[in-house]
């Protein structure tokens, strides 16, 4: 049986599954199955089974409408709670993986399976193995084979040998490194610093800075179509404040309310093929729905990375009571539904993750700023030469190196090297973060594409990108690592005064002792470049 492409949306009643099917396909003769939050779907020769993290419920006005010019078929399922969000819709991987599978994809992603998952137990695990296992399209690849010297790079520099299949030339064309494969992590960043240094050119800042034919203001008029979506979700569903709670405090008290959502939605009808398993039903006079006034789903801060700093005051961050989510459309469903979790020993730390999503979410938000959105030829240049990781294979490790790196190489290499242009990334960044998920994976998506198209540049989309997307799509709590890290990322981007932490260093040891860090404020004096102060 084959498993048909489809996407899942929402409204308020029910979830909208769309199901691709090929024009030999008898939908007349299709069967549906909905059982509390599993939906199955069997058309010969298709097979689709779906499992919801929220509840359906069979009753409520479930149908199926069929589309013969686009071949789609839209399977509505009433929703156990109207008005209930339903998380995951846009995971393909997820929604068609049986129980067993998803604890895999948590420990693959170092995410601690819950008690509930747990206590399964083998009973539910043998009726997992009478289960028909669906599999999406894989790109079957071996590229972590451990490299006779130097060390890894990439997603948790868990990638060897991807450049030795390269020629030189072809090398040092996609990375300024000579050896990419021979080098070490501390060899990639001191080579990185010492070409800024060399390359830095003051007065073309100050000519920068000056702005005399008004091309930066210009630039600075652009507002993203994600910040305009930020801004009409506070505006139209109320607002809630999150703050940098500290590790031991309760979630509750991380969020203030304000102000109430505005709700709605709706769909067409082509050609109806089914009306649900129940042939009469009637709805009850009165139904009592479980009131949510007071009660807001949003996620609980995850602790903060060990290079965040404490602040005297907590970082208080206006967010929209219910954040609102992109579609993908079906070429990004055609990369999402490829790309495979990796497979580590030991998963990299949630502040790593962060740092490297937020190295390569700068150098796409200030080439948006700078194409006002439409993107160019020159893309592909602008990502690599911003990102650190992109250039020189040396991610930052913590969120604050990654806008202190992407500050100095804005002030090195690009055409407009203006400050103003730095804080806008900043802020660009911040609002996407608090958008969640899916507005990330949007952004990481652009990204690939654009390394995709690119001669000898997809090296860099399967050591970065792949596995970066495919960790947000299956770690637990996205929504909380995220709102933490545009947290972190304010409260580094604010600072006014120096602050002293505790950094934990990376190393092989299991137990490594942390060191204290001055982090300074992000202004242009503290970015380490050979700047003449006189």
């Amino acid at each position: 049986m084959l498993t048909p492409s489809f996407s899942c949306t929402q409204d308020e009643t029910f979830v909208i599954v769309a199901i691709v099917l090929s024009t030999i396909c008898k939908v007349m003769e299709a069967a549906f199955d909905i059982q509390d939050n599993q939906f199955t779907f069997h058309c010969h020769p298709y097979y689709l089974r779906l499992r919801f993290n929220q509840l359906l419920e069979e009753g409520r006005g479930e149908r199926a409408t069929y589309d013969l010019e686009s071949n789609t078929l839209s399977v509505y399922l009433p929703k156990a709670v109207p008005g209930e969000t339903f998380t995951e819709l846009d995971n393909n991987g997820y929604l068609i993986a049986t129980e067993k599978q998803r604890r895999v994809l948590l420990q693959l992603v170092g995410a601690t399976p819950d008690t509930a998952d747990a206590a399964l137990g083998e009973e539910a695990e043998e009726a997992e193995e009478e289960e028909f296992v669906q599999q999406l399209p894989e790109d079957r690849r071996d590229l972590r084979a451990p490299a006779a010297e130097g060390e890894g790079y990439g997603f948790a520099r868990s990638f060897h040998g991807v450049f030795a299949r390269l020629d030189a030339d072809m090398v040092g064309e996609v990375v300024r490194l000579p050896d990419p494969e021979g080098s070490t992590a501390a060899a990639r960043r001191a080579l990185r610093l010492q070409e800024e240094n060399a390359d830095f050119d003051e007065e073309a800042v100050l000519v920068s800075f000056e702005d005399e034919d008004g091309a930066v203001a210009e630039l600075l008029r652009y507002v993203p179509a994600h910040m305009q979506d930020l801004r009409r979700a506070l505006e139209s569903q109320g607002v809630l404040y999150a703050t940098a709670a500290p590790a031991a405090a309760h979630t509750s008290d991380a969020y203030e309310e304000e102000g109430t959502p505005l709700l709605g939605g709706g769909a067409p009808t082509p050609m109806e093929v089914w009306r649900g398993n129940i042939a009469d039903f009637k709805r009850p006079l009165i139904t009592e729905l479980p009131s949510e006034e007071g009660a807001v789903r949003v996620p609980p801060p995850v602790a903060a990375p060990s290079a965040a700093a404490a602040p005297t005051r907590p970082t208080r961050l206006a967010i929209p009571r219910q954040c609102p989510t992109v579609t993908f459309t079906k070429e990004e469903h055609f990369v999402l539904e490829r790309l495979q979790c990796p497979r580590l020993l030991f998963p990299p730390a949630p502040a790593e993750v962060l740092a490297l999503t937020v190295d390569m979410l700068l150098a796409e938000a200030y080439d948006d700023l700078f194409t006002q959105g439409c993107g160019c030829c020159e893309s592909v240049w602008t990502l690599c030469a911003l990102s650190p990781a992109l250039s020189y294979l040396d991610p930052a490790d913590t969120i604050y190196d990654a806008a202190r790196f992407f500050a100095r190489r804005v002030l090195l290499y690009p055409l407009h090297r203006h400050y103003a242009l730095v804080q806008r990334a900043w802020a660009m960044v911040g609002a996407r973060l608090l958008l969640g998920r899916s507005y990330v994976v949007r952004a990481l998506l652009r990204v690939r594409e654009v390394l995709a198209h690119s001669e000898h540049r997809m090296a860099l989309a399967t050591v970065f990108l792949d596995p970066l997307i495919a960790y947000w799509m299956n770690v637990g709590d996205s929504a909380g690592l995220l709102l933490q890290g545009a947290l972190e990322l304010h409260e580094h981007v604010a600072r006014t005064a120096p602050v002293t932490v505790e950094v934990a260093q990376k190393g092989k040891a299991l137990l490594v002792q942390p060191q204290r860090q001055v982090l300074q404020p992000l202004t242009l004096e503290h970015l380490g470049l050979p700047l003449d102060m006189s």
